[in-house]
């Protein structure tokens, strides 16, 4: 009998706390165990949907490899499309391509940011790691609510912390990173519409990565914004004399 009544009571602990995560008083104290815990991988490489809704519904998919301050960010149309668009960081310098494109634009830095803000504030899945960053709270003027009890997004377990009506996020305590994340805020061009976005990552994979990943392809040549814009000159110009 008393075996029964101890297996019964094994089973209600179980039921009760299955889908509970382990409990934290304040985002704070949650987000700094996590940074801790994204330290303490090598590398990440990422798969990530964004969709953005204003007038109508845009899907955009990212992959993106991140190794200490060093990122590469690669942009196309559909999950397993043709890359339109490269930002690499090579954790000094930043460039924008276009692949098998003649030219790498650097972009510029700010003269009032330092070295590690240029780097994290162009990086444009910041959020993903940044998650709990101190001016997006003060932008949204909200308190975020942590809950404790395990979600379920995009195949990954994660626990909600909801920032006030406007972004809730959800983020993996085995990984430390936002593996969903939804906004909606008032257009700033247009204060009848809303704009809502939400991110998505559909895969992790946190082995290390070489840092040839994060090196300009051969033969491709480094250009100001200016110098591409004169370039850009040059190109319409010879189509028109071409006319």
């Amino acid at each position: 009998m008393k075996k029964i009544s101890a297996l019964i009571l094994l089973l209600f602990i179980m039921i009760t706390f299955t889908g509970c995560l382990k409990k934290y008083k304040t985002v704070e104290d949650y987000s700094n165990a996590m940074y801790a815990l994204q330290n303490s991988f090598p590398a990440y490489t990422l798969k990530v949907k964004k969709v953005l809704t204003i007038s109508k519904t845009d899907e955009f998919y990212y992959t993106t490899y991140r190794k200490g301050d060093k990122w590469k960010l690669e942009t196309s149309k559909t999950q397993d499309g043709e890359v339109s668009q490269v930002v690499v960081c090579d954790g000094k310098d930043i460039y924008s391509y276009t692949p098998g494109g003649k030219f790498a634009v650097s972009m510029p830095k700010f003269k009032d940011i330092s070295q590690e803000e240029y780097i994290l504030s162009s990086y444009p899945l910041n959020g993903i790691f940044n998650w709990n960053d101190a001016d997006d709270l003060i932008a949204n003027n909200s308190s975020p609510a942590i809950t404790n009890n395990k979600e379920r997004r995009n195949g990954f377990d994660c626990r909600l912390i909801s920032y006030g009506d406007n972004k809730e996020i959800c983020v993996s305590d085995k990984y430390g990173i936002s593996v969903y994340e939804k906004t909606s805020f008032q257009d700033k061009f247009n204060k009848d519409r809303n704009v809502e976005t939400t991110t998505d990552v559909i895969y992790i994979n946190n082995e290390d990565i070489d840092d040839s990943v994060f090196e300009l392809p051969e033969n491709i040549k480094k250009v100001s914004v200016d110098e591409a814009i004169n370039e850009m000159k040059k190109l319409f110009n010879n189509i028109k004399i071409k006319k």
